[in-house]
């Protein structure tokens, strides 16, 4: 087979031009120099607050040990941060850890995050963890590190109002998913009470990363929503004007640009 050593070259030349790599032990540190973003796989040591391992929350992790997945995840992330302008990847985000598994309470999270840190899992595709299943669990707790970090762009009382009549959320996402109410699939019902899925309904930052989430790398069926659901479209409105606020670069033309790029 002949080779293209010009072709490797200057392929390999990109990457090195897009992240550096380091290795700790069984850690591997990915940086990001567009952005100095760390990813990182493979450490044992994860800096949760403390009271986070701490009864009754018992944080756990387990590290993710596939070189497939970890070199699959890298690109997953690599490419997410490539969504946003590098300006708000400076003054938010420190580090991405990465993960096979994060317990809390005894019960299985997708992700969560920490001041200026985000934490996901991924594993593997057999357990539905393609590649937009991936992404998406980074643009959900990183929207929520923006949702805390600019909350004076959020207009909270309109979101609210959007909300079916007499319908409230419930008691957050620890609560969801241990009673199975955790759906993350568009369904008729869930979305005639404005709510894009079951397990946004919990409390409203879970409600606002299911918008979040889809705005930059979206579930099939989800721009079709709007035009269907009046009351979905005006939290629709309302997520986009947010984002703005933080940057003009993110309209509405870009999201539906950015959201299904694949």
């Amino acid at each position: 087979m002949k080779i293209n050593t010009i072709g490797n070259n200057f392929s390999f030349l990109v990457i090195l031009l897009i992240i550096s790599f380091r290795v700790y032990g069984q850690t591997k540190i990915f940086v990001d120099k567009r952005s100095g973003v760390e990813i990182i796989f493979n450490t044992p040591e994860v800096f949760f607050p403390q009271s986070w391992y701490d009864s009754p929350s018992n944080a756990k992790i387990e590290t993710l040990d596939s070189d497939d997945d970890i070199s699959r995840s890298l690109k997953i992330v690599k490419k997410a941060l490539q969504k946003y302008p590098v300006n708000i990847l400076k003054s938010n985000l420190k580090k991405v850890y990465v993960f096979y598994d994060i317990e809390f309470y005894k019960v299985g999270y997708g992700g969560t995050y920490w001041e200026d840190n985000v934490y996901i899992t991924n594993k593997g595709i057999p357990n539905g963890y393609d590649d937009i299943f991936v992404e998406q669990l980074f643009h959900a707790e990183f929207s929520s590190i923006l949702y805390l970090n600019y909350k004076q762009y959020f207009d909270k009382k309109s979101w609210k109002e959007a909300n079916a009549p007499n319908v409230g959320y419930g008691d957050g996402g620890y609560e969801a998913i241990k009673n199975g109410s955790d759906s993350e699939d568009f369904d008729e019902e869930t979305n005639n009470q404005c709510f894009l899925t079951q397990y946004g309904m919990s409390d409203m930052e879970n409600d606002f990363n299911s918008f979040a989430k889809n705005l930059f790398s979206s579930d099939p069926g989800f721009w079709e929503l709007f035009s269907k659901y009046k009351r979905l479209n005006k939290k629709l409105n309302l997520i986009i004007k947010f984002y703005y606020s933080i940057d003009p670069q993110f309209t509405i033309e870009f999201f539906r640009k950015v959201s299904t790029e694949y």
